[in-house]
C-alpha cells in the first residue's frame, strides 16, 4: 500500500514518488502469487508480473543513460547503485525464464507456489536493497551537489519520457496507486515539468 512522503524539502526529493510506486508494485506481485489457489493457472500473475519488470527496467535504464553522462558528480555512487539494479534485473530475467519455460502453462501445486513465492520475494528485497542505496547514498548526493536547476532537468528526464507518446506515462502508472497527499505533490511536480518540457522543446524548434 501507497504511504505518504514527506514535504519534498528539494526537487529531487519527487524520486521518492517512483521508490514508492515501485514498492507497490513489488508487494502487488507478491500478493499475488499468495492469493494463487491450487488447481488454477498462473495467468493471474503474469501481467502483474510482467509490468513490474517493465516499469522497473525503464526506471533503470533511464538511470543508466542519464546519471553518469549528465551528472558526473554521481558518477561514483551510481557505480555501486547500478550493481544491485544489475543483480536484482537479473534476478527478474531469471524469473522470468522460469515463469515461461517451467511453470507458465502449468496448473498451480503447492510446492511451485511456494518456489515461485520465495522468487517473487527474493526480487522483491534486491529491489528494496536498491531503493534504499540511492536513499541513503544517492539522494544526498545529488540533493547537496545540484542547484534546484539541475534537479528540475534530472526530474524532467526521469518523468517525462519526450519520445513517448504520450509522454506521462511514467507520471500515469504512479498516479495509480498514490494518497491524497501524494495526488497533490505529484500535480505540483508534473504540472512545473510539463512547463519546463515544453519550454525546452521550444527553443529546440526554434533554434537556428
Amino acid at each position: 500500500m501507497p504511504t505518504d512522503i514527506a514535504p519534498l524539502t528539494s526537487p529531487i526529493d519527487a524520486l521518492c514518488l517512483i521508490h514508492n510506486a515501485l514498492r507497490t508494485e513489488a508487494e502487488r506481485a507478491e500478493q499475488t502469487v499468495e492469493h494463487l489457489e491450487v488447481g488454477s493457472s498462473f495467468k493471474a500473475f503474469q501481467p502483474v508480473f510482467y509490468h513490474w519488470v517493465l516499469v522497473l527496467s525503464t526506471y533503470v535504464e533511464t538511470e543508466e543513460r542519464v546519471l553518469p553522462t549528465l551528472v558526473p558528480e554521481a558518477a561514483r555512487a551510481w557505480e555501486t547503485t547500478a550493481g544491485t539494479a544489475r543483480q536484482l534485473l537479473e534476478r527478474l530475467e531469471a524469473l522470468q525464464t522460469y515463469l515461461q519455460t517451467e511453470i507458465g502453462k502449468t496448473i498451480v501445486i503447492a510446492r511451485t507456489k511456494r518456489q515461485l513465492f520465495g522468487r517473487v520475494a527474493l526480487a522483491r528485497l534486491l529491489q528494496e536493497n536498491l531503493l534504499e542505496d540511492e536513499e541513503t547514498d544517492l539522494l544526498p548526493l545529488l540533493r547537496t551537489r545540484l542547484s534546484e536547476a539541475r534537479q528540475w532537468d534530472l526530474l524532467r528526464l526521469l518523468f517525462i519520457d519526450q519520445d513517448a507518446e504520450p509522454q506521462d506515462t511514467m507520471v500515469a502508472w504512479i498516479a495509480q496507486d498514490v494518497t491524497d497527499l501524494q495526488r497533490q505533490t505529484l500535480v505540483s511536480l508534473t504540472t512545473r515539468l510539463a512547463c519546463a518540457a515544453s519550454t525546452a522543446l521550444f527553443r529546440a524548434v526554434s533554434a537556428p
